[in-house]
């Protein structure tokens, strides 16, 4: 993981920006909080957690810049352009949540503008669950030749340090976990950075890694599985199966899969094989009553919204991931009685 975070400083240092990809659970923000606490002369880093600024405005945003700007006295008044010779780097974690926010394409200009105003100066590390594909170009818009400038994947660690990690972790817990533990964690983690930690406090309250007795472990994989698109959760299925999909590049550059199409975590690996014998949740019996209803006609994304999430303040704010792995969820669990027909472009159906 050092050569890693070496290979992203020297992308930085030269003014160039770069978007990390990884799943949620994949250890993105501990990662770019790492490169962040690196020393490099003359050089700031800045993070921003968009958890907090998805509801923001351009306004808003500016205002935390403007804030981060006058505390390292970089500008005197505004962010127009920077006047020493200090370098900046924002780190923005993650894009998916910031273009939630119903000013995201402002925002994303703005911050094309503010680097286009101080070339070599002011660089980006964004992450992101997926890499920068076709949906991605149309929501960044004029970002996205600075955030493709350079694209990589966060690699898992290698096994020594991930046992070091597994110590480190067990003592700020209060405990020392056993050598048997270890491969055990190895094991039914797959070396995933959050399945890691969600074992590692199973072990020390004497809790089952099994998803179905442990609500932890459970959410967190749900969480991975959520970034999938509907296309990458059906082939990973078919990994869990023992199958070999058409295409696997993009499975295993996302840690979910080996070299050989095979799921080492063996906590994801129980829930890909038992998924479909799953109660359906609130959200999943939803969907299913709305395609049931239409009986056949087509159901758009924003129809799916607003019937089954209602509290969303706007259409924009459920991304397209998140509709797809909801229909990937309930055509596994209702597989054999009903057929669920994706539209592209358009939506789902049940054939009447």
């Amino acid at each position: 993981m050092e050569e890693f975070k070496r290979k992203i400083i020297s992308y930085i240092t030269l003014g160039e920006s770069v978007t990390l990809v990884g799943l949620s659970g994949m250890g993105k923000s501990r990662l770019v909080r790492e490169i962040a606490a690196i020393k490099i002369k003359n050089h700031n880093f800045y993070f921003f957690d968009t958890n907090n600024l998805e509801n923001d405005s351009l306004e808003t945003f500016k205002k935390h810049l403007e804030t981060l700007f006058k505390i390292l006295s970089i500008l005197p008044e505004n962010i127009k352009k920077l006047t020493s010779k200090t370098k900046i780097t924002l780190i923005i974690d993650t894009i998916d949540d910031l273009i939630q926010s119903p000013d995201h394409k402002k925002i994303f200009s703005f911050l094309k503008s503010l680097r286009d105003r101080n070339p070599l100066r002011i660089s980006y590390i964004f992450t992101a669950n997926q890499p920068l594909n076709s949906e991605y170009i149309s929501k960044l818009d004029d970002l996205y030749e600075i955030a493709s400038e350079h694209i990589e994947y966060i690699p898992l660690l290698s096994e020594v340090d991930f046992i070091k990690e597994v110590k480190e972790d067990s003592k700020k817990h209060g405990f020392n976990v056993k050598d048997e533990d270890i491969k055990k964690i190895i094991t039914q983690s797959g070396k995933i950075p959050a399945l890691k930690k969600a074992c590692v406090l199973a072990f020390r309250d004497g809790k089952s890694t099994d998803y179905s007795k442990n609500e932890k472990i459970k959410a967190q994989i749900e969480e991975i599985i959520k970034c999938l698109s509907e296309d990458q959760a059906r082939r990973l299925s078919e990994c869990a199966k023992g199958e070999t999909p058409e295409k696997l590049e993009d499975l295993i550059n996302l840690n979910l899969v080996n070299e050989k199409g095979k799921v080492e975590s063996q906590i994801l690996l129980k829930y890909l094989l038992e998924l479909k014998n799953e109660a359906l949740t609130l959200s999943e019996n939803e969907l299913l009553n709305i395609l049931l209803e239409n009986n056949g006609k087509i159901v758009t994304k924003d129809e799916i919204i607003e019937r089954v999430y209602p509290e969303a303040k706007n259409k924009v704010g459920v991304s397209d991931s998140s509709i797809s792995q909801l229909v990937y969820r309930l055509r596994n669990k209702v597989k054999g009685k009903y057929k669920i027909e994706a539209i592209h472009g358009r939506g789902f159906k049940i054939p009447g």
